[in-house]
């Protein structure tokens, strides 16, 4: 009996050297947590002046992990070329309400342009890199967008 038990230690500490030396880390350890900013678009495509319009920024969970808090989400910076902000949507997980991995999320803005010509629009999340992410590189967009004259809008049916 008192062989059985040495020979069952020398078998469970055999098992226990193994396991540490098969541990293995891979890419997909790194991106647990990551947040990918993939569009802005503009509704309508072309404002005008003083035009009630939403600006939608898209962003994806593409970490392995679901998101059940906001952590890393209300650290966010817009930039606006001549746009007055009159509501903000945000993202808003929880545990009953998480955002899953490989799913999508928006920020939606609600306003106007008020200026004509170019506007440069930019958002950044996780502005604080308080989530940890394996790639901190596409929390960053910028897109550029013309802004017309009020009654400049060519509305046409085809």
């Amino acid at each position: 009996m008192i062989l059985f038990k040495k020979i069952y230690l020398m078998f469970f500490v055999l098992l226990i050297m193994i396991g540490c030396f098969c541990v293995k880390t891979t890419d997909a350890d790194e991106y647990e947590y990551d947040l990918a900013v993939e569009s802005i678009t503009v509704s309508p495509e072309i404002p005008a002046v003083n035009q009630n319009c939403i600006v939608t920024i898209k962003i994806k969970n593409n970490g392995t992990k679901n998101l059940y808090s906001t952590l890393g989400l209300t650290t966010y910076n817009y930039n606006f070329d001549n746009f007055s902000k009159t509501k903000l949507t945000s993202p808003f997980p929880s545990l009953g309400n998480p955002v899953l991995s490989g799913q999508y999320f928006y920020y939606t803005f609600a306003g106007y342009f008020t200026k004509e010509g170019e506007s440069v629009l930019s958002f950044t999340v996780d502005v604080n890199n308080d989530m940890g992410e394996g790639d901190e590189d596409n929390n960053l967009i910028s897109k550029t967008i013309n802004i017309v004259k009020a009654g400049q809008v060519d509305i046409s049916v085809e």
